[in-house]
């Protein structure tokens, strides 16, 4: 069929990476699949882009902004699973070392028969 030349516009791997995304396949496969490559630069060349209108369309500094916001949050949410999980484990050891003043046998352990 038609070759691949290799280079890769950006409006193309954008597009490529969006169909690898919805196929559930990885970008460098799709690449090495030059029918496919061809068939989506056919494609793209046939249909325009879809035009935004600006009241619809996120301007890149608000993106920037909400992508930000989104990575603070989750700096956040990793510090806080972490100070929880350390909680945990210290409140299982003291569960370990009660149980065992108590004499009460710990989960898991068999009981002497």
């Amino acid at each position: 069929m038609f070759g691949w030349s290799g280079k890769v516009e950006g409006r193309e791997r954008s597009r490529v990476v969006g169909i690898a995304n919805a196929a559930g396949v990885s970008r460098s496969w799709l690449y090495t699949q030059t029918d496919l490559i061809t068939a989506i630069n056919q494609l793209q060349q046939r249909a325009p882009a879809p035009h935004r209108s600006p009241r619809h369309a996120a301007s890149d500094a608000s993106l920037q902004r909400r992508l930000e916001t989104a990575l603070e949050r989750n700096r956040q949410l990793r510090e806080q699973v972490a100070d929880l999980t350390q909680k945990l484990e210290i409140a299982h050891g003291e569960i370990g070392r009660l149980r065992a003043l108590a004499g009460t046998p710990v989960a898991g352990a068999s009981s002497p028969g």
